[in-house]
């Protein structure tokens, strides 16, 4: 199982979220990094998943899959 943590913007009633870039967000898009997150998305809660929490994570802010 992977252990690693990574962060996802809450998305309050299912909203779609897009990023300052124009990237819009999946249900499985994360950030690797906390601070990235939140620079994207000041105004949100920024909610901390673990392993295998969401299945195949894609993450954004980096180069896609680890």
């Amino acid at each position: 199982m992977n252990e690693d943590v990574y962060y996802q913007p809450d998305f309050k009633n299912d909203e779609t979220l897009i990023t300052p870039d124009g990237v819009e967000l999946w249900s499985y898009y994360v950030y690797a990094n906390f601070d990235n997150a939140r620079k994207d998305f000041p105004d949100r809660q920024i909610i901390a998943y673990k392993g295998d929490d969401i299945e195949n994570p894609y993450f954004i802010d980096g180069d896609g899959n680890y």
